[in-house]
C-alpha cells in the first residue's frame, strides 16, 4: 500500500477527498476478491497508506484517527471504480 500511496501521490490523486476515498475503497475491494486478502489485511493495508501519507504532513494523523474515523470512511465509501483499481494497481506492479 505504500506503493499505492507513491503512484497516488505522483499522479495528482490527493486533489480531493472524494478521488482518494474513491481510489483507496477501490484498490481494496480489488485486493480483497481478487487476491482473498482478509479484512484484517485490508486494514494493515490503509494503515500503510496512511503512515506514507503523514510522512508529508506538519501534524501527522493519529493511528486512532486513522483505525477509527479513515478506515471506516474508506471501507464505506459509496464509489467502487475497478478500472481506477486497475490502473493503480498495475502502476505498482501489484
Amino acid at each position: 500500500m505504500r506503493q499505492v500511496f507513491m503512484f497516488m501521490m505522483c499522479n495528482n490523486m490527493f486533489k480531493s477527498d472524494n478521488l482518494m476515498f474513491t481510489s483507496l475503497k477501490s484498490v481494496c475491494h480489488v485486493c480483497k476478491n481478487a487476491y482473498k486478502l482478509s479484512d484484517e489485511q485490508v486494514k494493515n493495508g490503509i494503515i500503510s497508506f496512511f503512515e506514507g501519507y503523514n510522512m508529508g504532513c506538519g501534524e501527522p494523523m493519529s493511528r486512532s484517527y486513522i483505525e477509527k474515523v479513515l478506515i471506516p470512511a474508506i471501507l464505506n465509501h459509496h464509489t467502487i471504480d475497478i478500472k481506477l483499481a486497475d490502473i493503480i494497481l498495475e502502476g505498482v506492479n501489484f
